[in-house]
This record gives C-alpha cells, structure tokens and sequence, in this order.
C-alpha cells in the first residue's frame, strides 16, 4: 500500500561516497581514538619516548610506555616528599600499586589494541553526514579545539573543588594526610578532572554536528544504526568510567588512610557528586544533540511527503481509486514520521547514568561501612 508514498521519500543511503571522504573519516577516527594519549601523562610518556600519538607499537615498546608511565606517576608523590622531608611513614607500596595500574592502562591503550566497538562506533554518525565539506568542518574542529590548553584548565578546577570540598567538610583530616600520598590524590583527581573535560569537548564537536543534514533512515530515524551504535557506545562507556571511578574510590580511600569516618567520608562523597553531576550531563548532551540531527532528519522527511500531500488533497473528489490509495498511504506514513520517537527519553537516559554509577556507589558505602566496623573492632580489641 506504501509503495507509491516510498517513492516520494528521499533515500537514506545517499549517492556513493569519494575516496577524499573516507580518507577525511578516518583521519577523524583516528583523532577520536587517540585522545586518551594527548592527557598529561601520556603526553608526557610519548615525548620522552618520541612515540606519536595514534602509532602501533609493538608489546616491548608498549612495555616501555608503560614503565615510564608508572615512573612519571610515582616522580610527583616522592618529589613532595622529598621537598618535605617526611619519609617517615611514607607508603610507597601504595603509591607503586597504584602508579603500576595507571602505567598498565597507559601501555594497553594504543592505536594497536583500539576496541574494535569503540573504532566503529565512534564515528558512526558523522560517518553518515551528507555533505563531505561538513567532515571537514569537524576535523577542522578537533584540530583548533582538542587541545590541553582547552581541557586541562577545567580539569584542575575539578580536582581543586573536590579538594578544597573535603578540606571543608573534615578541616583535621587533610593535615593528617601524607604529604606525598595528598600529591598523588591531586594527580588521581586531576587525572579524573581530565576525562570529565574532554567529554564537553566531545559535546562540543556533537553540538556542531547536529548542525548538518544527515544520511539516517527516513521512517524512523531514532532507530537508525547509526544513531544506536552512538547511543550504545556512550552507554558502555558510561558503564566503563562506572567502574574506572571505582578504582578510584579504592586509590583514595588508601591514599587517604583516615582516622576517622568523617575524613573518609569527605573526599569520596565529593568525587563520587562531581561523577554523579558530570556523568549524567554527560549522558543528556550526548541524547540532546542525537535528538537534534534526528529532528532535522524527520523534519526534512515530513516536508517531502507534506508536498505530495498538498499536491493531492485539493482534487481528492477527483483522485482515481490509484491516487486515492496513494494518499491514504503518504497520509499513514506522515503519521509514522511524525510519531516516531526522537531518541531515548530523560528518564531513559538518567536511569543508564544511575545504573552505570550504581558500581562506584556500592563501593562508597562498603568502603564507609568497612571504616565504621574498623573502628569499632579495633576499640574493642585494643585496651
């Protein structure tokens, strides 16, 4: 019945694509995937072993990557206390553990053990932009904007608040803290600070995307592959900080080594709001801009059949039993498009970001209650 409507809608497949667009697609995909080496560390790693970003490395050279990463993280706790004189007491062992698992990350992060997932899908949109002069105009983007000048301010703010938050709440747990292990708590902030950052220049660069016309299916764009290949992949990556925050819980709660609830309390409940409050703005930016390119998708698929409409509904006393059934078809079809969902809903997409932070919050409140009975066992164990 739909057939003759069909035949009215633009295609969402498009004309064939040039060479110069998947060369420019990939070069953005490259971009995308290599960010997490333009941080500080990493940054700092590849110049001192002169490995460009993005490079294939072999397992001795990711070896390599990694040690100096875990040697560059364990520099700034021993510098401080070095500078303070306060080795007495100092857990090195801890600051080895936990620059040893940044350092593993660092080395396993690479152009050459890239999640396939994450390569494909993080350009699954703008792998279905219209205009090639659009891809441009978001590489261009990348290039001026994915810089640290841009989102390592941001994440020293981040890290601060959060300090300066438990120096509040607990004023006698922050003097208590080891100088070297608070000079790692500040790098394991800033390092947190770094991710949440660069996820608004990520914003940024959808923001600008949702500007251009896309290739999405005409009836329900939402539904596009494109579109849930990008929802999906926010979702785990959402479920995988979840789980990174985690650790991190774990990093400070030893960094920490608190005397008392309230000093433990005060800079995992401030990391824990600052993930809860960046993680959820997070989610929504992402369904905004998605809602957005599926809005202008529909739109132009609504126009289309609204013209074909109103070409015939003014002679429908004189429509042959052909042009009728046509109209009655384009008529059920503009319903469809109309009706179709934009994306997921706000209760939706809040109730992902709770699910993904409900890992770091069962640890918080094990890690709290693991402190109380502590403390109450040792009171009655000791004299």
């Amino acid at each position: 019945m739909a057939t003759a409507a069909l035949r009215q809608v633009p295609s969402a497949a498009g004309g064939p694509r040039s060479a110069e667009f998947e060369a420019d697609l990939d070069r953005l995909r490259r971009i995308m995937v290599t960010w997490p080496e333009t941080y500080l560390v990493g940054r700092l790693t590849r110049t001192i072993l002169r490995t460009p970003a993005g490079q294939s490395m072999t397992v001795a050279q990711r070896l390599r990557l990694g040690l100096v990463a875990i040697l560059l993280r364990l520099f700034v706790p021993v510098v401080v206390t070095a500078v303070t004189s306060s080795w007495a007491g100092a857990p090195v062992w801890t600051w080895l553990g936990i620059a040893a698992f940044h350092g593993v990350l660092e080395a396993s992060w690479g152009a050459g053990v890239t999640d396939p997932f994450f390569e494909r899908q993080v350009v699954s949109l703008p792998a279905t932009l219209e205009r090639e002069a659009d891809l441009r105009s978001l590489i261009d983007f990348t290039n001026r904007r994915w810089r640290a000048r841009f989102y390592a301010p941001a994440a020293v703010v981040i890290a601060v608040l959060i300090i300066a938050a438990g120096a509040l709440v607990a004023p006698d747990g922050l003097p208590g803290i080891h100088p070297g292990s608070l000079a790692m708590i500040g790098l394991v902030l800033y390092e947190f600070g770094e991710e949440r950052a660069m996820r608004f220049l990520y914003f940024g660069l959808y923001g600008r995307e949702s500007r251009f016309p896309h290739r999405l299916s005409w009836l329900s764009p939402a539904d596009s592959p494109a579109v849930q290949g990008l929802l999906a992949l926010w979702r785990r990556l959402t479920v995988v900080n979840g789980v990174s925050l985690t650790v991190d819980f774990v990093f400070v709660v030893l960094l920490v080594a608190p005397d008392s609830v309230p000093a433990l309390l005060a800079p995992v409940a401030g990391f824990a709001l600052a993930a809860v409050v960046l993680d959820s703005t997070s989610m929504f930016s992402v369904r905004n801009n998605v809602q957005r390119i599926v809005r202008h998708t529909r739109q132009a698929t609504l126009e289309s059949l609204r013209d074909r409409i109103e070409g015939l509904e003014p002679r429908k006393r004189d429509l042959t039993p052909a042009e009728s059934e046509e109209l009655r078809a384009l008529l059920a079809t503009y319903a469809a498009v109309r009706d179709a969902p934009t994306g997921p809903s706000g209760a939706e997409t809040f109730g992902h970001a709770i699910r993904a932070l409900a890992i770091p919050g069962l640890a918080f409140f094990l890690a709290v209650m693991a402190e109380v009975y502590a403390e109450r066992l040792l009171d009655q164990l000791l004299p």
